[in-house]
């Protein structure tokens, strides 16, 4: 008996091209994820209309667990390397990271806020600096501390 004669073997090979068609749609929709959203960020920060030096910025959203850091440059100006995703985001500043000397005794010391820099900045629990991110290629804001 030939089996490319019987009914159900017509069936079957009927149905596999759509479910080759099937397979590969639904393996290029599980590869490509979701869409990412989202920016750079960019930006000046200044306290008392002077820049703030000396520091860094982190952007953190604890809702999706993301933030990123970037130093700022001698003129208040920031620009992050890498997109964060579209989002509210609370801004809080710490002492710069790079050039950090130890102190006379060769022992490490505390880095300290830029003294134009209010306390209140170096935490996002209690930072009231907060921005939103969209979906653009750099998102620039200009931050004044007070």
């Amino acid at each position: 008996m030939n089996m490319l004669k019987t009914p159900r073997a017509n069936l079957m090979l009927r149905r596999v091209p759509f479910v080759v068609a099937l397979l590969g749609l639904l393996v290029s929709i599980g590869c490509s994820g979701p869409a990412e959203t989202g920016g750079l960020v960019a930006g000046k920060i200044t306290a008392d209309g002077k820049p703030v030096t000396g520091a860094d910025v982190r952007f953190e959203n604890i809702d999706l667990g993301v933030g990123i850091t970037c130093t700022l440059e001698s003129d208040g100006t920031f620009k992050s390397a890498t997109t964060i995703p579209e989002a509210t985001y609370t801004i809080s500043l710490s002492p710069s990271a790079s050039g950090h000397q130890p102190g006379a005794s060769g022992l490490p010391t505390l880095p300290k806020l830029p003294s134009n820099v209010p306390k209140k900045y170096s935490q996002t629990g209690t930072s009231d600096l907060k921005v939103e991110v969209k979906s653009v290629p750099v998102n620039e804001f200009e931050l004044e501390l007070n």
